[in-house]
Parts: structure tokens; C-alpha cells; sequence
């Protein structure tokens, strides 16, 4: 009977240690692009060209059956082919807590271009302070999937937070994103 109240004792500890380095809740909606909204497009996901205002063209995100996780996955395509663009969601934090979020995605292409995520953080309205903003490192597009993964640190002065997946050559297919608070 000790033996057994031991072991159960230890996985207890285990599992508990386990969890306790990450929240595996996601705080991204639809990071597997399944879902549709009413007028027919991917649900919790804008997209965005930040090229020069001359060099602009029409970005889309469209479902495609090339997924990594469940049906589908979205590809991110642009009338102008390069440059700055995105597909971004924003989230609330606590405000007055440093906050971790660990962001992890898939990604296939673009051949001769790249990929990586930003993190944009805003203060409250009434305050004076600059947004806080950080890039991943960029990751060479390729015709196989890739998984890309980043860490960032949000200070306590913000909470409201925007999570960018850019890319400077379309088009490129995302799948599976998530981003979890890290609790060390």
C-alpha cells in the first residue's frame, strides 16, 4: 500500500510540475482556420499589406486542404506578390502583470521569401506610452511544412495585444497557430 501511495504520490508531482511550465489553453481563435463567417471568409483573422502606399495590392486569406492540423489551413496571397504582409488578431492581457506567450505555427513557402510573427502591445488609452513591438526571427520559405516558434515578454503597462504572422512573399500556407501563456 506505501508503494502504490508513493506512486501516485509522484505522478501527482509530475503532472503538476508538467503543467505548470505552460498554459495549454490557446489564446488565439481559430489558429486552425476552420471556421467561416457568414460572408464566407476565415472567422478571427484580418488581413493586411503595410507595403508603401504605390506598391499595394489586394492581400486575401482563403481556406486550403493543405492542413497540418484538422481540414484546413489558410493561404496568404497578394495581387502584388512581396513585400509587408500580414494576417494579425488582437487579445486582452491583465493589466499591471508581466505576461509570457510562447507562439508556435506551421507554415509552407514562400519559396524565396519569409516568414516570421510579430508582437504589438498597446497600453490603455489614456496613457503616454509607446507600443511595445517584437519580430521573431525569419524563416526561410521552402515547399515543406516548417514550424516556427517564439517567445515573447509583454510588460505590465499593456494589455491589449495583437499577434502578427508575417510574410515578405506570398503566397505562403499557415496552419495550426497557437500562442499560450507561459507560467514559469
Amino acid at each position: 500500500m506505501k508503494k502504490l501511495t508513493v506512486l501516485a504520490l509522484s505522478a501527482t508531482l509530475m503532472t503538476t510540475a508538467v503543467a505548470a511550465g505552460n498554459n495549454d489553453k490557446n489564446i488565439v481563435k481559430n489558429g486552425s482556420f476552420e471556421i467561416i463567417d457568414a460572408q464566407g471568409k476565415i472567422s478571427n483573422w484580418r488581413a493586411a499589406d503595410w507595403n508603401k502606399k504605390e506598391e499595394r495590392g489586394i492581400i486575401t486569406i482563403k481556406q486550403v486542404d493543405d492542413a497540418t492540423a484538422g481540414k484546413q489551413a489558410a493561404q496568404i496571397d497578394s495581387t502584388v506578390g512581396k513585400g509587408n504582409l500580414l494576417i494579425f488578431q488582437g487579445f486582452k492581457k491583465e493589466l499591471g502583470v508581466e505576461k509570457k506567450y510562447k507562439v508556435t505555427l506551421k507554415f509552407k513557402g514562400p519559396v524565396g521569401g519569409y516568414v516570421f510573427t510579430s508582437f504589438y502591445a498597446l497600453a490603455p488609452k489614456d496613457k503616454k506610452i509607446k507600443p511595445q513591438y517584437e519580430h521573431s526571427k525569419k524563416l526561410k520559405g521552402s515547399d515543406a511544412w516548417q514550424e516556427l516558434t517564439a517567445l515573447y515578454t509583454i510588460k505590465p503597462e499593456y494589455n491589449n495585444i495583437k499577434i502578427y504572422i508575417r510574410c515578405t512573399k506570398t503566397p505562403v500556407i499557415v496552419d495550426d497557430v497557437k500562442v499560450v501563456e507561459v507560467t514559469e
